[in-house]
């Protein structure tokens, strides 16, 4: 597992998501990722309360990024922080968004249905 440091210290909200917080910290190169224990469907028209998602989520994510690293693969997580936290990197967008467009770039199912286009092909967004 990735070395916890315990002298991170939480500072300014700087995004407040649906299932995370963003905070700064005292060390610009670095930002604290909270989770929540809401959950979000249908782009938000859905919202629900489940205690503790928030710690599983936060777990969850830890062992998966500390696995990949163990095993030779780079990723962006630094340290768990508590139950619910995890020390990233500073970016110049916020991280989740970052990731959101890499993800979405090719259509597929019902996507790639509804705008008439091949399952795989290059998406403009």
């Amino acid at each position: 597992m990735a070395q916890t440091d315990t002298e991170i210290v939480r500072g300014e909200l700087l995004f407040d998501g649906n299932e995370k917080q963003v905070y700064a910290t005292e060390d610009p190169e670095k930002v604290i990722f909270r989770f929540k224990d809401v959950a979000t469907a249908y782009n938000n028209i859905k919202k629900a309360v489940f205690p503790e998602k928030g710690v599983v989520s936060n777990r969850i994510s830890s062992l998966l990024f500390s696995y990949l690293e163990q095993n030779g693969i780079h990723t962006h997580f630094i340290a768990e922080l508590g139950d619910r936290g995890a020390a990233l990197p500073q970016e110049p967008q916020h991280p989740s968004r970052t990731q959101g467009t890499q993800l979405f770039r090719r259509f597929a199912g019902r996507q790639a249905r509804n705008r008439r286009r091949h399952e795989g092909s290059h998406s403009d967004l």
